[in-house]
């Protein structure tokens, strides 16, 4: 599951979230990945280099742009052309106009047809067509998975890797080429071994020299790589893919490899805002970055929570715990002590259902689920912490947070009204039932309060208990969310399966995810 990588926020409200992962590895593996879940996505352009490696020629400038993705500037393809002046009847890269704005503009203003000439991947599929007919095979048939040059692929990525079988699949690029699938851990040693191994150095050099060639002016690879030249290799490909390869230094001996993928897609600005952090982090230089009015606030940081870290918001349960008035109170008995001597320690306890953290079942209020029969999914998935201020005793109106960015199905109120290290206390801060209403609209199916109930202390109604049983809105109760930052964090708060059970106390905590 990817997580927040970046928003853009005017005023403080956010208007822009991209969702996407970063994973980082070295000579010992993946060092650093951004959510829990690492993706598997095809290659696609990011294959180049190694594809132009596979194919066998030596590498020069007249080859220069078949390991990038050019933008096909007019001085570009006229380049091209004079390199390749003829295309060979066997290539399947379809026609198609520049990637650079003004030339294409230009072309279909002069009404010109689009050509594979401007196509990004021509010059590579001239060097697989070049090596088709010095190793004697079948020109017609290269797109082919079963095509030798793809066999000599698959054998060269398999020897990167030291697997071959962690290809997971093939699926054929836009530009008529099998394209393998890998996991994006596999994606980015790939890339540290562009960095790193010998093999690789001359297509190395080769980006190196010619960081034009690999992108176009403008373009993020080619920029980080002329601000940073000879310590850093970069390529962007399809649907929103930034591969990096770091050069051993003093600080990364054996390398990095770095790997960027945006869920939104292949979007040049939003790739250049991630890259701008990754390169704060490892030291390399950056261009400015322009946000025209808009406030940019991360949500990663390289090498920090690399491990997901829980935080527990369930308050202590203890024999000083506060419960609702003539409730029954937390007590332990032990029944055999091993500190005293005992082969073990066992206890027992009794208690009210809604001790600590708790979520309330149905049948607490009217309904008739008891807490063995309800859906789990409310209570484990993506949530948000949000800060409400009111007084004592006050209730939570809609107006109180019409004007919060809800980014998240399952909304944890901080209304730090309540300390759950004291006795029970009586004037904590509730919610009107028309709030949970106009939680339910927009799409919430839990809410959470750092307090005994959602309903005033007294509440003999229960109103906003009987409008989240209304709306099918998942209760959780009595969290400890002071010192909590508000944000966006990952929830499990799973009740135990008491039968008829009118409530369950529960181990809620947060996963750091977002922020």
């Amino acid at each position: 599951m990817s997580a927040p990588l970046y928003s853009l926020a005017r005023g403080g409200f956010t208007e822009v979230c991209h969702r996407g992962e970063v994973v980082v590895v070295d000579a010992t593996g993946v060092i650093y990945q951004s959510s829990e879940l690492r993706g598997v996505y095809p290659v696609r352009s990011l294959l180049k280099p190694f594809q132009f490696f596979a194919a066998g020629h030596e590498p020069n400038a007249i080859w220069a742009p078949a390991v990038g993705s050019i933008s096909a500037t007019e001085a570009q393809v006229a380049q091209i052309r004079r390199w390749h002046p003829a295309i060979p009847a066997e290539m399947v890269v379809p026609a198609s106009y520049p990637m650079e704005e003004t030339f294409r503009a230009a072309l279909k203003i002069s009404q010109q047809n689009p050509s594979p000439y401007f196509h990004t991947c021509f010059s590579k599929h001239m060097a697989i067509l070049k090596a088709c007919e010095i190793e004697g095979w079948d020109l017609k048939s290269y797109a082919q998975t079963n095509h030798p040059y793809h066999e000599r692929l698959l054998n060269l990525m398999g020897t990167l890797l030291g697997d071959a079988s962690r290809v997971k699949g093939w699926v054929t690029d836009g530009c008529g080429l099998p394209s393998p699938v890998l996991d994006i851990r596999d994606t980015a040693e790939l890339y540290r071994q562009l960095a790193v191994s010998e093999n690789l150095e001359p297509i190395r050099k080769m980006m190196i020299e010619n960081p034009t060639w690999v992108g176009g002016d403008g373009r993020v690879d080619t920029t980080v790589m002329q601000l940073n030249s000879g310590k850093v290799i970069l390529k962007d490909g399809a649907d929103g893919l930034l591969g990096v390869g770091v050069l051993p230094c003093a600080k990364y001996p054996s390398g990095l490899g770095i790997m960027i993928k945006l869920d939104s897609g292949y979007l040049l600005a939003a790739l250049g805002i991630v890259m701008a952090r990754v390169a704060e982090a490892i030291g390399l230089e950056m261009g400015a970055i322009r946000l025209r009015g808009h406030e940019l606030n991360y949500h990663f940081e390289l090498f920090k929570n690399s491990e997901k870290s829980v935080i527990d918001i369930s308050p202590l349960i203890h024999e000083g715990s506060g419960v609702f008035p003539g409730d029954i109170p937390f007590r332990r008995q032990v029944s055999l002590d091993s500190q005293k001597g005992q082969h073990l320690t066992l206890s027992s306890m009794e208690t009210t259902l809604h001790i600590g953290a708790h979520v309330d079942a149905p049948n607490h209020f009217g309904g008739k689920l008891g807490i063995d029969k309800v859906s789990l999914n409310p209570y484990q998935g993506p949530c948000q912490v949000i800060r409400v201020v009111k007084k004592t005793n006050e209730v939570i109106m809609p107006e109180d947070i019409a004007f919060h960015d809800i980014r998240s199905s399952r909304i944890l109120i901080q209304t730090l009204s309540y300390d759950p290290s004291k006795p029970y206390q009586e004037d904590f801060v509730a919610l009107a039932s028309e709030t949970i209403r106009a939680l339910k609209q927009r799409g919430v199916i839990l809410v959470g309060v750092d307090t005994p109930s959602i309903d005033p202390c007294h509440s003999k109604d229960l109103p906003a208990h009987h409008a989240a049983l209304s709306s099918e809105i998942a209760i959780l109760e009595g969290i400890d969310l002071s010192g909590i930052k508000p944000g966006v964090f990952e929830l499990s708060a799973m009740p135990l399966r008491i039968q008829d059970g009118d409530a369950s106390p529960v181990r809620a905590v947060l996963g750091k995810v977002g922020v």
